[in-house]
């Protein structure tokens, strides 16, 4: 499945379905006949034909039907050229299959039918004819950039640069071979070169919005958001009907803490649809951090709907009904989840919050226990069990060494940045007797702006019961 989304990405083959008359390609995905075709319009006044310049794409969705010629988007502008140029692509096997029967020496046959190799998920298919296309001629820039497609979606990256390489080598004014580049080099995790062949080929086509949409979730990933959101904002200015570029601007709004503007992206990604269940599950995580917990259930009932599989829908729901305080209603939703996929360990992790909230202390151990077993490096399951141990009402839970085992961990994993974890070692001190440690601890976490704004009121309370000698508030 990743093999084929990747491709689908890089040849932009988003294809739809439409209802059209039988004679009419309006809503089909055709692959163009060779390089250098000519697209424009009719001047409605003189009759004159304006060319526009020529397609870069070899796969194009069809938006106009008429006269024999065929409505495109290239590069942000609609335009037309000869229908006979091209041929629907899933006719095009077949299609190139009969030249190459006559002509066994057409490379462009060989790299053409590739493609619509590709376009069927036939990737070791295609990477015959791609071979063949450039074995019969070196300089076959289609070739060369599209069986780069193909070892990106086989994640052979260093191999699909290099092609790309050789395309760009060939023509370095074709925008969609350096975001093909761009792209494999994001693949691996190189995204400042990703960035600059994104750069590059916003330079050369500076209106087409799927290269502001890709650089933008590059600086995502580099956690530079205010530049995220300048390209997603930039896509959205050139394609106000965007659907994706107001979902990415959202994320990097949550990201920010920007709650409002995420939920006003989201409900205009909604408003303009397709209804996705992952719109309704961002809402609603933005409406619990708002901690507008009934709004955010009203959208993850609403993901329910949409898609009664969702794992991340039944575990957001629980989320926000135990911030509500109804734990019998987040459990049942994390039985499900955990149903729907049990390789999730913060699913386990929030149950047992959930179980530990309803007194029911075994099952929540087993939740931290489990949640660590499939993530050993999940500190924050570590401090709540360890917090438990800490703290627990009922005697027989108590394990003050393990817990101080266990927070020290969760410090450590965290890199002692994460003061919530440094609360719990403090608790655990306090529990094995060692109130120095206990205040040492606590004074660190309590230090923390974000941990004194959040939680001070408590820390505070535990620090003064720490320095009388005392493990825990009674109250």
């Amino acid at each position: 499945m990743r093999f084929q989304k990747s491709i689908a990405t890089m040849l932009f083959l988003i294809a739809f379905s439409c209802a059209s008359a039988d004679d009419s390609w309006v809503g089909q995905t055709v692959i163009v006949k060779k390089n250098g075709i000519k697209y424009g319009r009719t001047n409605p006044t003189t009759g004159e034909k304006v060319f526009f310049g020529e397609l870069k794409r070899n796969i194009y969705i069809v938006l106009g039907d008429q006269d024999g010629y065929l409505r495109i988007s290239e590069g942000g502008k609609e335009g037309w050229f000869p229908k006979a140029e091209a041929v629907p692509i899933t006719r095009a096997v077949d299609y190139y299959r009969n030249i190459i029967r006559k002509n066994s020496r057409d490379s462009s046959a060989f790299a053409r039918r590739a493609i619509a190799f590709v376009w069927k998920g036939e990737l070791d298919t295609a990477m015959r004819d791609f071979d063949e296309a450039i074995r019969l001629d070196a300089k076959n820039i289609t070739a060369f950039a599209n069986r780069g497609t193909v070892w990106d979606a086989k994640q052979e990256f260093e191999k699909a640069i290099a092609d790309f390489d050789q395309a760009i080598r060939l023509d370095q004014e074709n925008a969609y071979i350096f975001c093909f580049r761009g792209t494999s080099y994001r693949n691996k995790n190189d995204l400042d070169e990703a960035i600059r062949d994104f750069d590059e080929a916003i330079r050369l086509s500076p209106k087409i919005v799927e290269f502001f949409l890709i650089r933008g979730s590059c600086w995502t990933q580099k956690k530079d958001y205010d530049k995220a959101i300048a390209d997603f904002s930039e896509a959205i200015r050139l394609d106000p009907k965007s659907v994706s570029a107001y979902h990415n601007r959202s994320f990097v709004l949550g990201f920010k803490n920007e709650y409002d503007k995420a939920i006003r992206d989201l409900d205009e990604a909604i408003r303009l649809g397709p209804k996705l269940v992952e719109f309704f599950i961002m809402r609603g995580w933005c409406w619990t951090q708002k901690k507008e917990y009934d709004k955010a259930i009203a959208d993850f009932d609403r993901a329910v709907l949409l898609d009664p599989r969702n794992e991340a829908a039944y575990h957001c729901r629980g989320a926000a009904w135990n911030e509500k305080n109804e734990h019998d209603k987040a459990i049942a939703d994390f039985d499900e989840a955990v149903r729907l996929n049990p390789k999730n360990a913060a699913v386990f992790f929030d149950r047992g919050f959930a179980h530990g909230r309803k007194g029911l202390f075994q099952k929540a151990i087993r939740d931290y226990d489990e949640a660590i077993r499939l993530d050993p490096a999940f500190a924050g399951a570590m401090c709540n069990k360890a917090m438990l141990f800490s703290t627990c009402p009922d005697p027989n839970y108590r394990d003050g060494i393990a817990a101080v085992e266990l927070a020290t961990t969760a410090c450590k994993l965290s890199g002692w940045k994460e003061m919530r974890y440094v609360h719990g070692l403090a608790l655990a001190c306090a529990e094995v007797g060692d109130f120095d440690q206990a205040i040492k601890w606590e004074q660190m976490a309590l230090a923390d702006k974000q941990f004194e704004k959040e939680h001070g009121e408590v820390g505070r309370k535990y620090l003064e019961y720490y320095k009388r000698g005392r493990p825990k508030i009674d109250d």
